[in-house]
C-alpha cells in the first residue's frame, strides 16, 4: 500500500464508504463530529489506519530477521578481528593495522546505524529525534568513507610491497598515520550532512499530535543535494574502485605471472642458485650459529638440501602473498558490489525522486541490508582465507576469560620465544633473503633467521 492508497482509504471511510478490509477489525467511523484531520475521522480511527499502514508485512519481517542475524554475526566477527590483532603481536603487520581500522568502521556502522535505519525503512518514520538524526547519518557517512579510504590504503600498500618493493618501505607508524588521515578526511567530507540534516515533520494534515512519517533529511535545495551525492559517488566510489582495479591488476600479474614456479628461468629458485658455493664453501657453524674456520669437505647432499629448503621458503612466501592478495580482492569486490545499488538509489532519489510505493520501500530495505551484509561478511572472509586469523579466532572461541586463557597466552609466549632460538645449519652456498632477493646473506645469517620471520608478510 502506498500513500495514495492510504489517502483513498481514508477518504472513502470519511464519506461513509464501505469499511476497508486490511486484515484488522472494521474501523469505527461513528465519531465524526470533531474533524481534526482532512478526512474528518476520529483521532483513534485515523491513527489506527496509520498504524496498520506502517506495520511490517511478511517480507519485511523476513528482512528484519535477516538484519538481526547480520547485526549479531557482524558485531561478533569484527570484535574477533580487532581482538586477534591486539592479542597477538606477531599479527600487527601493516596490512592488519588497516584491517583493524576497517573492522572498527564496520562495527560502528552495525552498532549505531543498522537498527535505526531498518526501523526507518520499515515504518517510513524517523522516531529518534533531531539529534540522533544528525548523529546516526553522520556516523554512517563517516564510517563508509573510512572503509573506502582504508581499502584504498591497503591496495596502495600491497602494490608497493609486491610490485615496487624498493621504492617505499611501509611501516607500522606510517600505517597508523594513514589510519588517522582516513578518519580526518572522512569527517571533513561528511560535515555538510552534520550541518544540514534535521527532521522533517509529517505530511499528515491533522491537528492530532503524531510522529508518524517524520523524516530525517538534509535541509538544502535539490541542486545542492544532487551535487553532493554526485561528489560522494565519484570521490568515494568510482575513483577509488577504478584505481584499486588497476593496482590489484598489477599485483595479480606480479604474483601469478612474474613469480615463476621453482626451476623456471628467472624464478625464485633460479635466483637463489645464482649464489656461488665458493663464497661459503668450507665454512662450518659452531653451536651459536656463527661461521667458523674453513673445512676441507663439502657435502653435495647438504648443499642440495639447503637449496631445497630456501626454495621452499620462497614458494611459501609467494603462496602466502597470493592468499592475502586474493582475500583483499574479494573484500574490495564485495564492497563494490554491495554499495553500487545504494549509490544509484541516492542519485535517483536526489535527481528524479522515487515514488513512495511498497516496491521501492522493499527495494530500499534490500539495498541497505546488502550494505550491512558486507560489513558482516568481511570477518568471515578473513576466517576462511587467512590461516592466522582462523587460528586466532579459534583460540578466542576456545578461551575467552579465566585461567585457561592465561595458560594459552603463556604457551604462545613460550612458542614465540623458542622460535627466536637460532638453529645451526650445515655449510652451504650464499643465500639470498626471501623478502628481498637483492640482499645477500651468509650461511651464518641464514642460521640466525627464524623460519617464521622469513615467510612473515
Amino acid at each position: 500500500m502506498d500513500i495514495g492508497e492510504l489517502e483513498e482509504m481514508l477518504t472513502e471511510t470519511s464519506t461513509g464508504g464501505d469499511a476497508v478490509d486490511n486484515g484488522d477489525a472494521p474501523l469505527n467511523t461513528s465519531d465524526l463530529g470533531n474533524c481534526t484531520n482532512t478526512y474528518c475521522l476520529s483521532d483513534a480511527d485515523y491513527m489506527e489506519f496509520i498504524e496498520a499502514y506502517i506495520f511490517p508485512s511478511g517480507f519485511e519481517w523476513f528482512l528484519i530477521v535477516l538484519s538481526s542475524i547480520i547485526f549479531f554475526v557482524g558485531t561478533v566477527g569484527n570484535i574477533l578481528v580487532i581482538m586477534s590483532v591486539i592479542r597477538n603481536p606477531s599479527m600487527r603487520s601493516v596490512t592488519n593495522h588497516f584491517i583493524v581500522n576497517l573492522s572498527l568502521a564496520d562495527f560502528l556502522v552495525l552498532i549505531i546505524c543498522l537498527p535505526p535505519t531498518i526501523l526507518w525503512d520499515v515504518t517510513e518514520t524517523w522516531f529518534l529525534g533531531s539529534l540522533m538524526c544528525r548523529a546516526v547519518l553522520f556516523c554512517q557517512r563517516v564510517c563508509v568513507s573510512v572503509s573506502v579510504l582504508t581499502f584504498f590504503c591497503i591496495a596502495v600498500d600491497r602494490w608497493y610491497a609486491i610490485v615496487c618493493p624498493l621504492k617505499f618501505a611501509s611501516t607500522a607508524n606510517r600505517a597508523k598515520i594513514a589510519v588517522l588521515m582516513t578518519w580526518l578526511v572522512a569527517i571533513l567530507v561528511s560535515l555538510p550532512e552534520l550541518v544540514y540534516l534535521d527532521t522533517k515533520p509529517s505530511f499528515l494534515q491533522t491537528t492530532a499530535p503524531t510522529i508518524y512519517f517524520t523524516q530525517c533529511v538534509a535541509h538544502w535545495n535539490d541542486t545542492q543535494e544532487t551535487a553532493y551525492q554526485i561528489f560522494v559517488l565519484y570521490a568515494f566510489y568510482v575513483v577509488p574502485i577504478c584505481t584499486m582495479i588497476g593496482l590489484y591488476g598489477q599485483i595479480v600479474y606480479t604474483l601469478w605471472w612474474r613469480a615463476l614456479p621453482p626451476g623456471a628461468s628467472g624464478g625464485p629458485s633460479t635466483l637463489i642458485r645464482q649464489g656461488s658455493a665458493s663464497h661459503v664453501r668450507g665454512q662450518t657453524c659452531n653451536g651459536n650459529g656463527h661461521a667458523m674456520g674453513n673445512g676441507s669437505n663439502h657435502s653435495p647432499t647438504l648443499y642440495g638440501n639447503q637449496q631445497a629448503t630456501t626454495t621452499r621458503l620462497m614458494d611459501q612466501q609467494i603462496r602466502s602473498r597470493r592468499r592475502v592478495a586474493m582475500m583483499l580482492i574479494i573484500t574490495v569486490g564485495l564492497f563494490a558490489f554491495c554499495y553500487l545499488p545504494v549509490h544509484t538509489l541516492n542519485i535517483l532519489r536526489s535527481t528524479w525522486g522515487l515514488p513512495n510505493t511498497p516496491v521501492w520501500i522493499l527495494l530500499s530495505l534490500i539495498v541497505h541490508d546488502s550494505c550491512y551484509m558486507q560489513n558482516a561478511t568481511n570477518p568471515i572472509i578473513y576466517y576462511v582465507m587467512s590461516e592466522k586469523f582462523r587460528r586466532e579466532f579459534n583460540r578466542i572461541f576456545k578461551c575467552c576469560v579465566g585461567p585457561a586463557c592465561r595458560r594459552a597466552a603463556g604457551r604462545r609466549t613460550m612458542r614465540r620465544n623458542s622460535s627466536e632460538v637460532f638453529q645451526c645449519r650445515p655449510p652451504g652456498p650464499t643465500y639470498y633473503h626471501t623478502l628481498n632477493p637483492l640482499i645477500r646473506v651468509s650461511s651464518g645469517d641464514v642460521c640466525a633467521t627464524p623460519q617464521n620471520v622469513i615467510v612473515q608478510l
